[in-house]
Order: structure tokens, then C-alpha cells, then sequence
């Protein structure tokens, strides 16, 4: 026979467990306040340079905090960030069960390397905080920084530091001009 106590952890599937009072105050997490993201090929990474400007395609976009598969939408005043809404996060490929399968019976030519796309992030800094308070946010809210975002932009590719730089305005754009590039280059 099973004790009790362990018939009434079966009852739960894992997702479904009620989460303690006191866990969502005292779990905390870093969130990075995003300026914007852009899309470039391994080969393009590969030639940055400091000077060279990447626009973000959130161009007039509020700056955005993502947290699972939503995003807090926020303005920057002064040392401050207002939420001014919550939205789901972009991104996520299509991962029916037709291509998961496809992309398992296929494999990658090193030629094809050069050409695959990355999604870089301009980061401006990151928030620490405990999961209570992210769920207590709502449109209208602030959230005290600390100071204010400064530069510089931290360029990331899947949260590796790539490069840093400087918020532009191109043509009513947002971008960002490199100032340093952390990338290992071979050596001829």
C-alpha cells in the first residue's frame, strides 16, 4: 500500500499542482528590457564591425520585458519604465508535428551555415525582480530602475554578449551603432 502523502502528490499533474502562497515572492528573476530585435545571417555576424548600424524592427516600438509567452510593452521616463501594455511575445516558429518530423530527417550542409538566420536582441538593461511582482503588474504601473537606462546596448544572440553600442534614430528608425564587437574570428 501507498502511504497517503504520496496519493496526494498523484493527484496533481505536474502543470496542474497548486503553486504555494509564498513561492511566486520568493522566486526572482532577470528580465532584459529589450530596445528591439533584428534578423542577420552567420555570415553578416561574422563581418560586424564596430561603426556598422543594425536596424531593430521594433523601429517606434515601446521597449519590451519578455516573460514566458508574454511581453510587458513599456515607455522609459527618466528612471523609470511605464507599462503601457501587455502583449504576447513575438516570435515561435511553426512546430506542428509535420515539420518537427521534417526537420528531424533533414540535416544542415556546412555550406548552408553562412546563409542560416539569427535573432539578435538590443538589450538596455535588465530588471531583477520576484515572480509575485511581475504578476502583479498592469497597464499604468511603474517599475522603479534604479537609474537611468544608459548606454551601452548589449547586442545578444541567444543571450551571448556579441557586441555593444549606441541607440540611433536612422530615418525614424531605431538602431543601433556598434562600438565594439566581442566576436572570435579565425586568424588566416
Amino acid at each position: 500500500l501507498e502511504p497517503e502523502s504520496s496519493l496526494n502528490r498523484a493527484a496533481f499533474a505536474p502543470d496542474e499542482r497548486p503553486v504555494p502562497e509564498w513561492l511566486p515572492d520568493a522566486v526572482w528573476v532577470d528580465l532584459p528590457i529589450e530596445a528591439g530585435r533584428c534578423t542577420c545571417t552567420t555570415s553578416e555576424i561574422e563581418a560586424l564591425s564596430a561603426g556598422d548600424v543594425l536596424l531593430l524592427t521594433e523601429a517606434d516600438a515601446p521597449y519590451r520585458i519578455n516573460i514566458g509567452p508574454k511581453a510587458l510593452l513599456a515607455t522609459v521616463q527618466g528612471c523609470r519604465l511605464r507599462i503601457d501594455r501587455i502583449g504576447a511575445e513575438n516570435g515561435g516558429d511553426d512546430m506542428s508535428p509535420e515539420r518537427v518530423a521534417g526537420a528531424i530527417e533533414t540535416t544542415v550542409d556546412t555550406a548552408e551555415l553562412p546563409a542560416l538566420p539569427v535573432e539578435l536582441c538590443a538589450e538596455l538593461g535588465r530588471i531583477s525582480t520576484t515572480l509575485g511582482q511581475v504578476a502583479r503588474l498592469r497597464p499604468g504601473n511603474t517599475i522603479e530602475l534604479g537609474q537611468a537606462l544608459s548606454e551601452p546596448v548589449q547586442i545578444r544572440a541567444g543571450g551571448r554578449l556579441l557586441a555593444v553600442g549606441e541607440l540611433v534614430n536612422i530615418d525614424g528608425r531605431r538602431g543601433v551603432r556598434l562600438t565594439e564587437v566581442y566576436l572570435q574570428r579565425k586568424r588566416p
